[in-house]
């Protein structure tokens, strides 16, 4: 049973670091000390100081031996580390605090490095959806860099996997591929992949990306969430005909409970 999962702590830094810089009017809010903990900064250029090879990437700490479980790069949650440390990069140039290291580690080197054994992740079938995940450093270096042909490349790339996995009867792009083709699975997570349909988008002009995007998002908010704003994890459609057969979970408690991480996305 994982006891740290790396999407709380990408989500925790990112907030914070990306919500200052979009929004300037936060920069006045009062935030809770431990967000600006010297132990962030410390702990996660620990973990980026041990690189391994073959790259593998941490995902998860085990609850026993509190350490680090590694996996592949072609694991859906390999963008979340090397994405945490743009986000680093950015929380080093809107603080004045020094904490843990946090202005003297060159974060955008370490970013780079982390993100540069996904490239191979950009043609692996394997991965599915979640290639939206994977794209996440990619589009923080062009934050920084937008003139970055290989993370142009790469969040092309990205997109058009993501893209190939959209249905126009349905409305949306496939999440998990079922046994049985006619079964059309959406999950709530998938808006978190939309964003890379944007990017590229913005960065090649072709206008079907963003259409994708909106139509899966606007499908989303009809069948996916409840009049009170709770939401469904899985959809199951029908391939042929587009109509919706079952709404559940598959990770959360019950079919009319809310999955909070889906929630989150």
């Amino acid at each position: 049973m994982p006891a740290l999962s790396l999407a709380a702590i990408y989500l925790a830094v990112t907030v914070v670091a990306a919500g200052s810089a979009n929004h300037p009017s936060l920069q006045s809010v009062t935030l809770p000390p431990e967000a600006f903990s010297a132990l962030i900064p410390q702990k996660i250029l620990a973990t980026a100081n041990t690189f391994n090879s073959p790259p593998s990437y941490p995902q998860y700490t085990d609850r026993v031996a509190g350490t680090w479980q590694w996996f592949t790069p072609d694991t859906w949650t390999t963008g979340f580390f090397p994405s945490t440390l743009y986000a680093l990069h950015t929380r080093s140039q809107l603080c004045q605090r020094d904490a843990g290291k946090l202005k003297e580690t060159d974060w955008l080197a370490l970013g780079r490095m982390w993100s540069a054994a996904e490239v191979p992740s950009e043609t692996h079938t394997g991965v599915g959806h979640d290639v939206g995940f994977l794209s996440f450093p990619f589009m923080d270096e062009l934050n920084v860099e937008p003139k970055n042909s290989s993370a142009i490349t790469a969040v092309n790339d990205f997109a058009k996997e993501l893209a190939a996995r959209f249905s126009p009867i349905v409305g949306c792009t496939r999440s998990w591929d079922a046994p049985d083709p006619t079964d059309f699975q959406v999950i709530i997570d998938n808006m978190m992949n939309l964003q890379v349909l944007f990017a590229s988008a913005e960065l090649t002009g072709n206008d079907t990306l963003r259409q994708i995007a909106i139509s899966h998002a606007r499908k989303t908010t009809i069948n996916h969430l409840r009049p009170d704003g709770s939401s469904f994890h899985v959809v199951d459609y029908n391939s042929t005909t587009g109509k919706v057969f079952d709404q559940r979970t598959s990770q959360g408690y019950a079919d009319n409970s809310t999955w909070s991480r889906g929630q989150a996305w």
